[in-house]
């Protein structure tokens, strides 16, 4: 519990901590927050609370969500279409570049949602892979 507490201590321009969990502990995890998470009352009210840790099928879909957000934005508010910049190459893709920065820097209030979307995207970019090099460890260790 103190290692997971350490590594999730919030810090300026921390979205969050990051666990390898080698031996698939997550249920033992939740069964010890069950206990120590309400103080020693094994009976906590379960209304609203969030799982510290998510199953690898909800971070594929909050990744998902938040590319569908970021694709969206660019799209509806910027109107820069991103395959322009993907479907590209060469001295085309930094021309692409150039007009998806003029489009997300086009004011303040646009710069400020693509970084918080961006960030988001990120987050979950991060959590997803912490899942998969997980799932690669435990079946290194199975063979």
């Amino acid at each position: 519990m103190q290692a997971i507490a350490r590594a999730n201590r919030i810090s300026e321009g921390k979205n969050n901590g990051l666990i390898v969990d080698y031996i698939e502990t997550y249920s033992a995890l939740l069964d010890a927050l069950a206990i120590y998470g309400t103080g020693g009352k094994p009976e906590g009210d379960k209304k609203g609370e969030k799982a510290p840790l998510e199953p690898n099928t909800e971070l594929i879909k909050l990744l998902e969500d938040a590319i569908e957000a970021t694709e969206s934005f660019l799209q509806d508010e910027v109107n820069f279409d991103l395959q322009e910049l993907i479907q590209t190459d060469g001295l085309h893709k930094l021309a692409a570049m150039e007009k998806a920065v003029n489009a997300v820097y086009t004011n303040d209030e646009t710069k400020r949602k693509f970084q918080i979307l961006a960030r988001e995207v990120f987050k979950n970019m991060q959590q997803r892979t912490a899942q998969n090099f997980k799932s690669i460890l435990t079946k290194e260790n199975c063979h």
